[in-house]
């Protein structure tokens, strides 16, 4: 750490030559100011804040204990070293009354000098140490006192009275509000504590890792000065802030109502999920509408069942995405409205269950959001991400109940498979075999193997075709009827996918390599 000193001394060679020595024995004391009388001095101190002042006593103008009485006088947070023949010392007494913090003879010694500066730096780093300290303590308290009372805390309104009033906050503003700031996909260094004070009162407080709440006192809070504040707050940093979403409470005439402002605050921050990231909401503009019945049609319900049933994720993904698409389109929704329509949509993934509600209340019931928790959505994307997962594990869940428990299914489909491969199976065939609802089984058969029922028994009646290819001299078609296609040039198209070359060209190849 640096320390600025500043040299009084009215002799201008032996002040230049007392800078040489600090600066050459003590390099943590830079930069070095030169004034030639107490007067200068003073005023250069000032203005330049020097941390460290060594002055000469006997100076014109001002003398050096003058300087240091008037400095004091401003409450001037320096200390000072007395530069002082032995025939000063009688002055000993009145510079110790005025703090000064040690005393070096004329003609100065390097050594002394080092010595001296060296524990004068290291006091200054010690206290100044201790004063921020104290200081982060306060704002600590200070900060925490805030965001107890925001979020509820009764017992910190008194505490944040005080506060307010130190400030002076409430003797000059009349209107209050608070606005809540979440950065998008970020954890940005948040910047607690006096944010402006020009024309308003603004105070940050961290409330997570990617969100602080700004306290608001203005003269005006209108509507459109708070837009104004908006506008202002993001052409001063938009380059360094990154994408963000507001929310903005109400105006209130008395500071106690700041709870209710944060409150509000949050709610329109919520409605972020309706329009959309990186944008500003005011709880004033909200809409305030009747709750609705209709959101979801007879005919886009019926759609949702079929799917589910067919176990189709992908369909039923984009009749979602629609039905999400065409309401927010028609419609200035409420968060209510919103929760309502997603919840009856996941709830139909429960209507072919056999043990409904035995699993809503084991599983579902955990997960199924309360309107509070619709919190945790950002965008529709998200919210439509979490009806797909819930339904997928009803899919889940219907899977474990409607499959045999006391044998693998799976492993006796493959066996049927190898025994009848040269027959025309299909999934509704291989379905009836197992008393499996052939949907179920395909979704299972891919969740146990990782490829469809269909590519399990192509890919065995290939390899068979290619042993015959290999081992006879059975004729191209009479392969193809042997492991259960009946079209030649189907069976061609077939296994030329599979192998890159056609059954003829892998005989062919085949005979080659022998």
């Amino acid at each position: 750490m640096a320390y600025k000193v500043l040299i009084a001394e009215d002799e201008k060679e032996k002040a230049k030559g007392i800078a040489y020595l600090v600066e050459k024995y003590s390099p943590e004391c830079t930069p070095v100011l030169l004034a030639h009388d107490g007067q200068e001095g003073y005023e250069k101190a000032l203005a330049e804040k020097p941390d460290i002042i060594l002055t000469d006593i006997r100076m014109p103008v001002m003398d050096g204990l003058e300087m240091i009485r008037a400095l004091r006088e401003a409450e001037f947070p320096a200390e000072f070293i007395v530069l002082s023949g032995y025939a000063e010392f009688s002055y000993a007494k009145r510079a110790i009354e005025l703090g000064v913090k040690d005393f070096i003879t004329k003609p100065v010694d390097e050594k002394e000098l080092s010595k001296t500066l060296s524990k004068v730096c290291k006091e200054i780093a010690e206290r100044r140490k201790t004063e921020d300290s104290l200081s982060r303590l306060n704002d600590d308290m200070r900060n925490y006192a805030l965001r107890d009372f925001l979020t509820g805390g009764i017992d910190s309104q008194h505490k944040v009275g005080e506060y307010l009033a130190q400030m002076n906050v409430l003797d000059v503003y009349g209107q209050y509000s608070c606005i809540l700031i979440e950065w998008e996909g970020g954890n940005p260094e948040i910047e607690e504590g006096l944010l402006s004070q020009n024309g308003r009162f603004l105070y940050g407080i961290k409330m997570g890792n990617a969100q602080a709440a700004v306290i608001v006192g203005g003269k005006n809070l209108s509507l459109e000065e708070k837009k104004n504040l908006l506008r202002n707050y993001y052409a001063s940093g938009e380059d360094k802030r990154g994408e963000i979403s507001v929310g903005i409470g109400s105006t209130y005439e008395d500071y106690t109502q700041l709870p209710k402002a944060y409150e509000e605050a949050r709610v329109a921050l919520n409605y972020r999920i309706l329009k959309g990231s990186s944008t500003e909401i005011l709880f004033e503009e909200l809409y305030d509408m009747e709750n609705r019945t209709d959101l979801l049609t007879e005919k886009e319900t019926e759609q949702l069942k079929e799917r589910i049933d067919r176990f189709d994720q992908d369909g039923f993904c984009i009749a979602v995405k629609g039905i999400f698409q065409r309401v927010l389109s028609e419609n200035n929704l409420s968060l209510s409205e919103l929760q309502k329509l997603s919840l009856n949509i996941v709830l139909l993934g429960l209507h072919n269950i056999p043990t409904a509600q035995l699993q809503l209340n084991e599983y579902f019931g955990k997960n199924l959001f309360t309107l509070k928790s619709i919190e945790k959505f950002k965008t529709i994307e998200q919210l439509e991400n979490w009806i797909m997962n819930m339904v997928s594990s009803m899919n889940e869940v219907m899977l474990k109940d409607i499959v045999p428990k006391k044998k693998d299914v799976i492993v006796d489909a493959k066996e049927y498979i190898r025994k009848n491969y040269d027959q025309n199976i299909t999934l509704n065939d291989i379905s009836k075999q197992f008393y499996i609802n052939p949907y179920y089984f395909s979704q299972l058969f891919k969740k146990k193997t990782g490829v469809t029922y269909q590519k399990y028994l192509t890919d065995y009646r290939v390899d068979r075709a290619k042993k015959l290819l290999a081992e006879t001299e059975l004729r191209i078609y009479e392969v193809c009827r042997l492991v259960g296609y009946s079209d030649v040039n189907h069976f061609n198209q077939v296994f030329e996918r599979a192998e890159g070359m056609k059954p003829s060209e892998y005989r062919q190849q085949h005979l080659q390599e022998e």
